[in-house]
């Protein structure tokens, strides 16, 4: 069962777009709660790899700011089909406790996984009944025998060290922890089986920018997957000048929203990438229809896409194919913010497909298997933690014990001489008591004088001492006001965006300020400094809420 408000956020970055997708489960009923999107800096992710993560994080955090989607969140991040490797292969009949097993060595043998640090996963497809079979037949059990004597088809996903540490970085610069990492088209697919949730079988077409890839499903189950070299990058034939990889340059004064606005005469999609989808489609409809006839596949196409300049690919393959295309785009529901339903009539829902189908992975789709290629970096992070502090628990356990047998050998040898000692110290000790209450009694005195006076103050000093240790010399303070309202605002300048993101992370650490947040940066002409301005603004406490060393004796 769903959590309670539980909430997960798919997070698509395309080599022109950051598309986002929040989606919370509320009572078993999956809410979109947050939708948007915003410009990738140019050149910052190409062939699906992230070049510039500082770039990609500052886009990124921006994009969550103005979303209001705090650090906490759970984010599933989407790795495009260029960086992602696809093998669909037979493994022996084994029990599904052991086909990791299985699938590993696989892998291995293959030599699929190229890096040390990289990762796969697997796809476990599950044929569909034959054609011509009796039901009363495959409930009896020599026909359950024979099942359990077939191989089994697995679609194996991998990728390699340097994309996910690429990933890594990002996600840590923009403060924000990922979740799992899945290929954009598998969360397409997910897409498609709630778009088609009323459907006995699905045929999917999921595009990327190099490769469409292929998902039949069948009573919620994948029957089949496979790819397609053929993108959204070959189907579009003629692209103006200043558009690179689909999308509009950041250099140019024409914005991804704009690209809506063309004619749809002045795009030629490429015919001859069309005529070779449709074909490698065709064959694939040709042969799930004659070895299992009685699924029902081919009624209805679902097209997943991540251009919206190939929107007519759509009544291209449905003239080429005689079939109905469906595109897919998150179904939404009355409970929807208005802003998401806004964001959805606009024409650009089918955008979001795969940051969609990557926020359900934590949600409702129960059927439909996770592909997580994040799970062994992760387990290494925790591995290393574990035995880290195991060694430190080692460690402090030794020398606890060497301390203990060094004040218990002291002790014997001092312990006659202390009892002779007791009854002088008993009436020293009386003594310093009363001086020690009189003293108390002062102190406490003063205490309260001095919490009365800073009522109304605030920690400036606490905060510059914190700025002066913690500031990066790569990092100049211009200014720092506290308002009446305990509002902190913070002027400066760094050399270059990623300095400015540590400073900011440094200064949240500040034990007197919280929810620090960015509120604008720029690049500064050369006339007005050197490097990026920026302005972060956070709260204060007063400065009787400050607890000192001295507050803590007493």
């Amino acid at each position: 069962m769903a959590r309670k408000d539980a909430s997960t956020v798919g997070i698509d970055l395309h080599e022109g777009e950051i598309r986002i997708v929040q989606v919370k489960t509320r009572a078993n009923k999956t809410i979109i709660s947050k939708i948007g999107r915003a410009s990738m800096p140019h050149g910052a992710v190409i062939r699906g790899k992230v070049m510039q993560p500082g770039s990609v994080a500052i886009a990124l955090r921006l994009l969550l700011n103005s979303m209001d989607i705090g650090a906490n969140s759970r984010a599933v991040f989407g790795i495009l089909g260029d960086t992602t490797l696809l093998r669909t292969l037979p493994v022996p009949p084994v029990p599904d406790n052991d086909l990791t097993t299985i699938v590993t060595g696989e892998v291995e043998h293959y030599g699929i996984v190229k890096t040390e640090g990289g990762t796969h996963s697997f796809l476990r497809l599950f044929p569909p009944p034959p054609r011509n079979t009796d039901p009363m037949a495959l409930a009896s059990a020599s026909s359950a025998n024979q099942e359990n004597l077939r191989p089994v088809n697995v679609t194996i996903v991998a990728l390699e060290e340097d994309v996910i540490a690429n990933l890594r970085e990002t996600a840590h610069e923009a403060n924000i922890g990922i979740e799992a990492l899945e290929p954009s088209q598998y969360a397409m697919y997910r897409s498609v089986l709630a778009a088609s949730a009323n459907a006995t079988s699905a045929f999917g077409l999921m595009v990327n920018p190099s490769n469409t890839d292929i998902a039949i499903a069948y009573r919620g189950n994948l029957v089949a997957y496979r790819r397609i070299d053929t993108g959204s990058r070959s189907i579009l034939m003629t692209v103006p000048s200043h558009i690179d990889y689909g999308y509009v340059e950041p250099s140019q004064d024409l914005f991804v929203d704009d690209l809506q606005e063309y004619d749809a005469n002045e795009i030629e999609l490429n015919s001859a990438a069309i005529e070779s989808l449709s074909v490698e489609v065709q064959r694939t409809l040709d042969y799930y229809q004659r070895e299992f006839p009685n699924i029902g596949i081919g009624d209805v196409l679902y097209l997943c896409i991540d251009d919206s300049r190939i929107v007519p690919l759509a009544d291209e393959l449905s003239q080429r194919l005689g079939v109905t295309i469906e595109l897919v785009q998150p179904v939404g529901s009355p409970n929807d913010s208005p802003d998401v339903t806004t964001e959805l009539v606009s024409g650009s829902g089918p955008l979001y497909s795969a940051a969609y189908g990557l926020a359900l992975q934590g949600q409702l789709m129960a059927k439909v298997p996770r592909v997580d290629l994040f799970i062994k970096e992760r387990s290494a992070v925790q591995k290393a933690e574990s035995k880290r502090n195991f060694k430190g628990s080692i460690i402090t356990s030794i020398i606890a014990i060497a301390l203990g047998s060094v004040v218990y050998s002291l002790y014997g040898k001092q312990i006659t001489q202390l009892q002779n000692d007791t009854r002088e110290k008993e009436s020293v000790a009386s003594e310093l008591r009363k001086k020690t209450d009189t003293t108390l009694a002062h102190r406490h005195n003063q205490s309260e004088q001095y919490k009365a006076l800073r009522h109304e103050g605030v920690p400036l000093t606490a905060i510059m001492d914190f700025i002066s240790m913690n500031l990066d010399r790569a990092t100049s303070l211009n200014q720092l006001v506290v308002s009446t309202d305990l509002t902190v605002t913070i002027d400066g300048s760094s050399i270059n965006e990623k300095v400015m993101l540590e400073t900011q992370s440094r200064l949240q650490t500040c034990p007197v300020i919280h929810d620090l947040q960015m509120v604008t940066f720029y690049q500064q002409p050369e006339d007005a400094g050197y490097g990026v301005a920026f302005q972060f603004k956070g709260k204060t406490i007063s400065l009787d809420r400050v607890e000192y060393a001295e507050d803590v004796k007493q």
